[in-house]
């Protein structure tokens, strides 16, 4: 039995030496891989990172907290540090400062490219293309980010936009970018109630100028003139080239026809100042000017431009003129022909209306009286402003019988006001046209008997225009108005020839202060004039009237100024016969109360 236990226990002895030999290799082959594979990690790692730092882009690799866990020399450069190292933990809010939705969160769930800018060692922010990738790393969630400056292709994209609406000659904006401020420009008018004027300006001599001395004179005569352009314009308006020796300004709302006349005077007087086209060489052109006031003319750009060319056209009739639309002889003017051929059907159908703006009492606000103020809706071309179709009544002779027609509208529904128990009075415009009506007294002496009215309740508003008229005829009428009682007041009062003389003349008992010394700024001359203005009318007794109160302030200046009566949009709108009748009721059912 010896041999037997003895051969096992040899057997077991070598199957341990051979367990543990292959125990030891096959920890050796283990190692090894582990080390073969440390090896190639390290190697792709040292490849990742060259192509990391040889990137152009910037790169940027932020960890679970948005700190910068990895930065190449691409984003050092872009974000102003001297190496990838200063950019160590800076928290990405610091990079991009002004997106409000780089929070955690929105990032985590953001990827793709977007447009934003980062902000440089300095300060200065710099535009950059930025692109978003979430990565997940030994379970660590990452936010990887290129970047690439964008700053040259905006210089580029800004001088591709210039360009195209800027003439290379002048710098001045070019046709297309003036046609585009138009359209935008009406359209905000037209919405706000206000006004803007475009004057077109054509150099009468600048042909001469081309022919003799050569077009690189031309060219400096031309760029000469556009900076001068330039220095007579606010800094809202816009000035453009449209050919040759044709430009173009536009004065953006709100610009009043007073204003545009101011404007081109001066650009006139610019223009014919001598240019100094060399050292001894200077030479004087001319210019001719056409304003058309958008959208009183026209409400579309290329008929705004139209009408401009029409006013140009009539000024080149003598040299160094500056003209003013005139629809009334613009021969292609299609609603002045409609106008022409339809006023009279339009007294007989209907067309016309009366609105009427209330007039307030300042001190106690109470409504005292209103304007009557007329409309025509044209049952094809809608409504027709009256500062088209009363200029063209006073042409064609058509004014007498739309004064009458006023009158008598006016007086008949005042006459329904008084019978319901409303002591007001109303107002109606005089044209200058009317004033040589010989009939025009008996008219509204038969009208106040018809409808048993006092002369009192009945004003006619003139303006200071108007009454410059010398004619036997005018004062005639007036006297005869006078004579039965008819009150009068005088219009827009401080923008025409404003005199003593005419106090005088009309015996006026009210004085409407215009809408443009009311808006006037507080403290300013004009706010002084109208203090005085008022002082005088009292001196006189004659009632102050301040038209176009908009604001809570102008109210309350004309009220601290004595200014009587009051009118405006900020007191009462321009409203039909049948709104006016029911405030009217409304006012006397809160006094009765």
């Amino acid at each position: 039995m010896r041999p037997v236990f003895a051969a096992r226990r040899a057997q077991a002895s070598l199957l341990a030496r051979y367990s543990a030999e292959l125990a030891r290799r096959h920890e050796r082959t283990l190692a090894s891989f582990a080390v073969e594979r440390a090896k190639t990690i390290a190697g792709l790692d040292a490849q990742f990172q060259a192509i990391v730092q040889q990137a152009f882009d910037a790169i940027l690799l932020f960890g679970s907290e948005l700190g910068v866990r990895l930065a190449n020399r691409a984003a050092a450069l872009l974000l102003g540090r001297r190496a990838p190292d200063d950019l160590a933990d800076l928290p990405l809010r610091a990079l991009v400062p002004s997106r409000a939705d780089l929070d955690e969160g929105a990032l985590r769930a953001r990827t793709g490219r977007f447009e934003t800018e980062f902000r440089r060692a300095d300060g200065t922010l710099v535009p950059v293309e930025m692109a978003l990738a979430v990565l997940t790393v030994e379970g660590e969630t990452m936010l990887l980010s290129t970047a690439r400056d964008t700053s040259e292709r905006r210089r580029q994209e800004a001088r591709l936009r210039h360009q195209a609406t800027h003439d290379d000659l002048t710098g001045l904006a070019n046709r297309a970018r003036l046609y585009e401020v138009l359209e935008q420009d009406l359209a905000r008018a037209v919405e706000g109630g206000s006004e803007l004027a475009l004057l077109l300006i054509d150099l009468d001599r600048f042909k001469e100028v081309n022919d003799t001395l050569g077009h690189e004179a031309g060219d400096r005569l031309l760029r000469l003139v556009a900076a001068r352009l330039r220095e007579r314009l606010g800094p809202e308006d816009l000035a453009a080239r449209l050919s040759g020796d044709e430009f173009a300004v536009v004065l953006r709302p709100p610009c009043s026809c007073e204003r545009a006349t101011r404007v081109a005077q001066s650009i006139l007087e610019a223009v014919q100042r001598p240019f100094q086209l060399a050292d001894e060489l200077s030479v004087e052109v001319e210019a001719s000017l056409g304003i058309a006031i958008g959208p009183m003319h026209a409400r579309d750009a290329r008929e705004l431009v139209r009408c401009a060319d029409a006013g140009l056209y009539a000024a080149e009739r003598g040299s160094g003129a500056i003209e003013l639309y005139d629809q009334s002889t613009d021969p292609h003017s299609l609603r002045r022909l409609v106008a022409v051929t339809s006023m009279r059907r339009a007294l007989r159908e209907q067309q016309l209306t009366l609105f009427y703006q209330p007039k307030f009492d300042l001190r106690c606000g109470r409504i005292v009286g209103c304007e009557a103020l007329l409309r025509w809706d044209h049952p094809e071309y809608g409504p027709i402003p009256p500062s088209e179709f009363v200029p063209l009544a006073e042409q064609t002779g058509s004014v007498v019988a739309l004064t009458r027609w006023t009158i008598s509208t006016a007086l008949a529904e005042l006459a329904q006001w008084r019978v319901a128990g409303s002591q007001v009075g109303v107002a109606v415009n005089l044209a200058a046209r009317a004033l040589f009506d010989d009939e025009l007294p008996s008219h509204v002496a038969e009208t106040l008997h018809q409808h048993d009215l006092g002369p009192e309740l009945l004003t006619f508003e003139l303006t200071e225009t108007s009454l410059l008229v010398e004619s036997p005829i005018v004062e005639r009428v007036l006297a005869a108005l006078r004579e039965i009682g008819i009150r009068f007041s005088i219009d827009d009062f401080g923008v025409g020839y404003s005199s003593l003389a005419l106090l005088q003349k009309l015996g006026a008992h009210e004085l409407k202060i215009d809408r443009s010394f009311v808006a006037a700024e507080p403290g300013s001359r004009q706010r002084l004039l109208v203090r005085s203005t008022i002082r005088l009318a009292h001196d006189l007794g004659i009632v102050a009237v301040a038209e176009g109160i908009e604001t809570v302030e102008q109210l309350r200046a004309m009220q601290s100024a004595g200014c009587d009566l009051g009118q405006g949009y900020l007191l009462g709108k321009v409203i039909s016969a049948e709104r006016f009748a029911r405030l009217l009721a409304a006012e006397r059912a809160r006094n009765a109360a």
